[in-house]
């Protein structure tokens, strides 16, 4: 409502909301990246008058869900590379200037909410004969949230003023249709193991495998060795698995009478009521790396005494920020 503006009416109720889904799930062979970006802008802004005979509600809404699982290494692979990026800018500001006059016959509610969902999921696995397996998760989020009165405000119930942010867990569908749920920053990398940590996860890792498989025969020749009981050298020289989580973070959560620096500074009055104003952040934040590498373990010696295991390394490495 802009500067001038005159509203009269027996209830009066404003109301915006901004919902955003950013979703991207790719099943790489041996490169996966995933990225996903968001943003929202969900405001109301009172600058003239509203007279009501009952209620004025004012509420400012957004829903946001950001998805970025990157997988890679779907079947038997030797290397894999998992990325995973996410961003994520919103705001939802319901705002009552220093040159609004609001008057309420009854409650006066000024509302402003945040609803985060944010998966970022980068997972790279080289199974049984890999021998690397590297994963990168990487989520920036940004949030406003502002309930804000600057002008003069006269109710005859009760006023209200809040301002909240919540994150909460995405669904996942684990073995392609059985729910869960699943919330965070998370990398995991394996190079030299069939498992990822999870028992439905690795079933329909299996599936998946078969299935690509089984393509994967109509279009690639295999190849045998050309000397029937030859003895076959190790290849891999090291396993080596790393992975790396990082989450930056950021929301701004105010419920507030004045003091926005105009010429009224907030002024409420409510005397026949109760005046409740709050801000609340729920933030339960979940931010893993783990990595895990197996190396091969070829026997020591063949049947003509040569060593058939030189130069074998097992490594890995987990940062989460």
């Amino acid at each position: 409502l802009g500067l001038g503006t005159n509203v009269v009416a027996e209830d009066f109720s404003a109301v915006a909301e901004a919902k955003s889904n950013a979703t991207t799930a790719p099943i790489g062979l041996a490169v996966a990246v995933a990225v996903a970006l968001a943003s929202t802008d969900a405001s109301i802004s009172v600058a003239g008058n509203i007279t009501s005979t009952n209620d004025v509600y004012i509420r400012s809404s957004s829903d946001n869900t950001v998805n970025a699982q990157g997988d890679a290494g779907a079947f038997q692979i030797q290397a894999a590379v998992g990325v995973a990026v996410s961003r994520l800018n919103s705001n939802a500001t319901a705002h009552i200037r220093d040159t609004a006059k609001i008057k309420a016959g009854k409650d006066f509610v000024v509302l402003a909410d945040t609803v985060d969902r944010n998966v970022t999921l980068a997972s790279a696995a080289a199974k049984s004969d890999g021998f690397l397996g590297i994963a990168a998760a990487v989520s920036v989020v940004n949030g406003t949230t502002n309930a804000l009165v600057d002008g003069i405000v006269d109710v005859g119930g009760d006023a209200r003023i809040q301002a909240t942010q919540e994150k909460q867990a995405s669904n996942k569908n684990k073995l392609f249709v059985i729910p869960s749920l699943i919330n965070g920053v998370i990398a995991t990398a394996s190079a030299g193991i069939n498992s990822k940590g999870d028992l439905l996860d690795d079933t329909k890792s299996v599936l998946v495998s078969k299935v690509l498989d089984k393509l994967k025969g109509y279009f690639v020749e295999e190849v045998t060795d050309s000397v029937k009981g030859q003895e076959k050298p190790q290849i891999e020289s090291f396993d080596l698995a790393a992975g790396a989580a990082v989450a930056i973070d950021h929301n701004h959560v105010v419920a507030r009478i004045g003091d926005g620096g105009g010429s009224h500074r907030g002024q409420l009055q409510a005397p026949h009521g109760a005046v409740d104003v709050t801000a609340r952040a729920t933030n339960q934040f979940f931010v893993t790396a783990n990595a895990a590498a197996k190396g091969p373990t070829p026997e020591n010696k063949s049947k003509s005494g040569d060593d058939t295991s030189k130069g074998l390394f097992d490594g890995a490495a987990a940062v989460a920020v």
